[in-house]
């Protein structure tokens, strides 16, 4: 009896077909899993609390306001800050940008008394 070799695509056949069944046989049990789960009673509470509003007014509810405004001033103070340091900032630009300008009109001033004086040179050789 001669034994023929099997090509690599007839080698991995059974394997495939094998992996694919199991593949679907752990699917199909998910969901079997699941509606074969016992039913259970319905939940009860087990504590029972009820809750009650008093009409009369604390003194809580005074000091609770009067700290919200507090806490509101000490907030407005803060803004206040911010836009006091926004503002420096803004002048600190302004400043920075005066004196590259004053620079720049220096600059101007130096070429154009240099372009004098070599005027005045090439008219004292001509």
């Amino acid at each position: 009896m001669q034994r023929r070799e099997r090509s690599p695509s007839e080698s991995y056949f059974w394997p495939i077909v094998l992996a694919f069944g199991l593949h679907l046989l752990v699917f199909a049990m998910l969901f079997v899993s699941f509606s074969m789960a016992p039913e259970l009673p319905p939940a009860r509470p087990i504590v029972q609390a009820t809750l009650y509003q008093m009409k009369s007014q604390s003194r809580a509810t005074t000091q609770t306001n009067q700290k919200i405004a507090g806490e509101a001033q000490k907030t407005a103070a803060r803004q206040y800050e911010v836009e006091q340091m926004e503002q420096k900032k803004i002048e600190q630009q302004q400043l920075v940008m005066a004196k590259a300008a004053e620079q720049k009109k220096s600059e101007e001033a130096r070429k154009a008394e240099a372009a004098k004086q070599a005027a005045v040179e090439e008219a004292k050789k001509k």
